[in-house]
């Protein structure tokens, strides 16, 4: 056992750093934003950054579809259950295929 590896310490520092600046601006649930950066953080530094673009542009393009249909279908139930049924129906394979490549890629790397 070597000790404690750089991307341990990176990920210790990062979180520390985000949780603290969050508490800085007051923020409502700054603990988010060092599990954000948990969940950022890769093994080099340009896969971290890439990372943090697809997740940001992601949650970017989240947002305005999502005032995008609120706001042409308004705040309906009939609407959230078309858009659960419609997410539950046509995106789980999808959805289930990805949940199990995590599972898998996670099992293979505790195995070794």
């Amino acid at each position: 056992m070597t000790g404690m590896g750089y991307r341990t310490l990176k990920t210790a520092v990062g979180a520390g750093l985000a949780i603290w600046l969050a508490d800085l601006f007051q923020l409502q649930f700054s603990t988010f934003a060092g599990i954000i950066v948990i969940m950022c953080i890769e093994r080099t530094r340009k896969r971290s950054l890439e990372t943090i673009k697809g997740k940001f542009f992601s949650c970017l393009l989240s947002l305005l579809l999502g005032g995008l249909f609120l706001e042409v279908f308004g705040y309906n139930p009939l609407f959230f259950q078309f858009l659960f049924y419609y997410l539950f129906l046509c995106w789980s394979n999808f959805i289930f295929k990805v949940a199990l490549s995590q599972v898998w890629s996670f099992s293979s790397i505790s195995m070794h």
